[in-house]
């Protein structure tokens, strides 16, 4: 088997703002939102039931997001790893209520998709080329 290069995108939470998820920003604000008010969302209760944590406890965590002011929610985490499980289940709690299969229909085009599109095109390129014969 032959080795390939390997190539890895790494994209920030910005990449996805096409498909209506919010950016980092945004995210980190809806985070401080919910935890300020727990009991007063669907996805607050959420976090509370499965992170077992009190309301009082969800807004400290939400007091010291807001007051360590970071642009994003990763930012912040990056120094306060004690309240990964609770912003990670707010995380995704928010990202999957926002998830809209509408915008991922392949029919709707979209800038995730004209990358594929291209590497593929690339693939080809590169087997039928000389350089396809050699490992790197």
């Amino acid at each position: 088997m032959q080795n390939r290069p390997l190539t890895i995108f790494i994209l920030g939470a910005g990449a996805s703002k096409p498909y209506g998820l919010p950016d980092g920003k945004e995210l980190k604000n809806e985070i401080i939102n919910i935890l300020s008010d727990p009991t007063n969302s669907e996805i607050g209760r959420f976090v509370m039931e499965r992170t077992g944590k009190s309301e009082n406890n969800l807004k400290q965590v939400a007091d010291n997001i807001r007051f360590i002011g970071s642009e994003s929610i990763d930012a912040f985490l990056n120094t306060r790893k004690d309240l990964q499980k609770i912003c990670k289940w707010a995380t995704a709690a928010i990202i999957g209520s926002r998830e809209d299969t509408e915008k991922t229909n392949p029919e709707t085009g979209d800038w995730v998709r004209w990358l594929i599109n291209k590497i593929y095109e690339g693939i080809d390129r590169f087997n039928s080329s000389p350089l396809s014969n050699y490992s790197f």
